[in-house]
């Protein structure tokens, strides 16, 4: 997918930097996981020092369990719907189109079903949550889904225009992050 390629793009500059700045060559070895939580969870747990690149937003909660490196990308994350839920031009239109919006798809644990879940509290409302493994699968079952919505990374929005997916941008409650970055195993020898 376009995130995997992007992941692997800040990991290969990643190592370009260390070798130009210390002249240090380092080799990654990759591990594929089905989710970010299972993700975080090897990293937090390597004995050795371990990296993880799937576009981490930065949070205090994961910062209890990981070291973050900086930020390489904004975090930005906008409400998307399907195409046949209308688009809101004011808040209060976004408001009364709320009864639209049933199914949300989401990936569980996620700033994506964090986002949710403060928008059913805004909103005074319940939705039902439907769990994927990525932001390519949220797109797909959102396109797939007449009711359905999410939040998405906006770079996972852009990908999907151009892949004329069928879904659209709603223009409210657009959420913003520390930013994404990297993560590694909580006080490795690489944080010295």
């Amino acid at each position: 997918s376009e995130q995997q390629k992007f992941e692997y793009h800040v990991v290969n500059s990643f190592k370009k930097y260390i070798h130009q700045k210390y002249n240090q060559k380092i080799r990654f070895r990759w591990i594929r996981t089905d989710s970010y939580e299972n993700v975080l969870r090897a990293v937090e747990n390597d004995p050795v020092g371990a990296f993880g690149a799937a576009n981490f937003s930065i949070t205090d909660e994961r910062k209890k369990r990981v070291d973050f490196l900086s930020p390489h990308f904004p975090d930005i994350m906008v409400l998307v719907s399907n195409v046949n839920i209308p688009v809101a031009q004011t808040s209060k239109e976004f408001e009364e189109n709320a009864s639209y919006l049933k199914n949300a798809i989401t990936i569980q644990g996620t700033t994506f079903e964090k986002s949710i879940k403060q928008l059913e509290d805004t909103l005074n409302t319940t939705f039902n949550f439907n769990y994927v493994n990525n932001g390519a699968e949220m797109v797909e079952s959102i396109s797939n889904d007449p009711t359905g919505f999410g939040y998405v990374p906006l770079t996972i929005l852009l990908s999907s225009i151009n892949n004329k997916s069928q879904i659209r941008r709603q223009f409210f409650y657009t959420v913003k992050l520390e930013g994404l970055a990297m993560i590694q195993t909580k006080n490795s020898k690489w944080s010295k």
